[in-house]
């Protein structure tokens, strides 16, 4: 069962490429760089929210999904309408971490050495404000992360709920957010329809 889990982990959160010359897809064909027109259109969620964001980001929120009996939700970040970044956020009473660990392991190779200085410069360059993982540390606190080939970052972490009840999974596309990111922050990001199909 938890072979299972761990693949369908990896088919949810990597959505790897499945011929060669096939564009690489995060999520059943989403793509950084979509819209969020596009990315509607890909996931079709029946109920969904968008907030305005520091820096001119947009967020995309899909709450209520599940996968294999585990709740989640899911986050698409937009910065000037093209897909930066997302964020899964799992209840940490419905997966284990080594679950997700393990899935990630799969598609992304071994994790790095937990580079939280990395999350903390694109979080920041996200929202457009100092960001930094301060949490006083337990024991059962984590913090790992991933490189993709696509050069994407990948971090696992529970840092990010003050009582360590969530699991969150960032997947960002980090050339985008580190190299040209004051030119992409610095416009203003299209409105996004609440109300769109």
């Amino acid at each position: 069962m938890k072979r299972m889990i761990a693949l369908l982990l990896a088919l949810l959160l990597c959505g790897a490429a499945l011929a060669e010359g096939e564009a690489f897809s995060l999520r059943e064909g989403v793509a950084w760089g979509m819209t969020p027109d596009e990315v509607l259109a890909i996931e079709k969620p029946v109920k969904y929210e968008v907030e305005s964001r520091a820096a001119g980001a947009q967020v995309l929120e899909i709450e209520d999904l599940r996968l294999a009996g585990a709740e989640y939700d899911l986050d698409y970040w937009f910065v000037n309408g093209a897909l930066v970044a997302m964020e899964y956020e799992f209840e940490a009473e419905d997966i284990a971490p080594n679950v997700i660990s393990d899935a990630l392991d799969a598609n992304f190779g071994g994790r790095e050495a937990g580079n939280s200085g990395r999350f903390a410069e694109l979080m920041s360059t996200l929202t457009g404000r100092d960001f930094a993982l301060t949490a006083d540390l337990r024991a059962e606190d984590f913090f790992f992360d991933w490189t993709g080939e696509d050069g994407s970052y990948i971090a696992l972490t529970n840092l990010l709920s003050d009582d360590r009840d969530d699991i969150s999974v960032f997947h960002f596309d980090a050339s985008t957010l580190l190299d040209p990111a004051e030119a992409a922050l610095s416009e203003p990001a299209p409105a996004l329809d609440p109300d769109a199909p």
